[in-house]
């Protein structure tokens, strides 16, 4: 009766070996493909940054109202402004210990709006998002965390403008 008994799986030698050659695969397959993911989303959050600064100048256009955008690290920033060259007496917004001053002497309040990228690191820079709905910088310096190389990133042309194109 052994001798005619059926063969109905693998042994565990075989399965031993399908899952020794599934993890080699594996070992050299994966790192090229977390690359691949980190580069990815990389270029998404360096859309995403596009985005916001064009969104910041939106806001500035509708409220009619100068906004510094800080973008520092792996942050952007951005603030309304109190013009200390106008005068103490026409500040709008209070004097507080918890207010930074921008180098253009401009006391910076709470942020509007703030976003910590994962995959992006940043030059430290300010510009402004102006009323008229333009952005005063031409390019950001980014780099992805992995590579460590920055790259300019163009902004000019995103800034908010009511002129169409036909």
């Amino acid at each position: 009766m052994n001798a005619s008994r059926l063969n109905l799986g693998f042994s565990l030698i075989e399965l031993l070996v399908v899952f020794m050659v599934m993890s080699l695969v594996l070992s050299i397959v994966g790192p090229s493909i977390n690359k691949v993911y980190t580069q990815h989303m990389a270029q998404q959050e360096m859309r995403m940054l596009k985005q916001y600064v064009r969104d910041i100048s939106v806001y500035a256009y509708s409220v009619h109202e100068d906004i510094n955008i800080r973008v520092s690290g792996d942050r952007i920033e951005a603030f309304f402004l109190a013009d200390l060259k106008q005068g103490a007496d026409e500040l709008v917004k209070p004097l507080d210990e918890t207010l930074e001053y921008s180098e253009e002497g401009d006391i910076e309040q709470s942020p509007l709006f703030s976003h910590r990228f994962e995959y992006l690191q940043f030059d430290n820079t300010r510009f402004r998002a102006l009323k008229s709905g333009v952005v005063t910088l031409d390019f950001l310096r980014a780099a992805p965390h992995s590579q460590g190389i920055f790259k300019d990133i163009a902004i000019k042309g995103i800034a908010y403008s009511e002129t169409w194109q036909g």
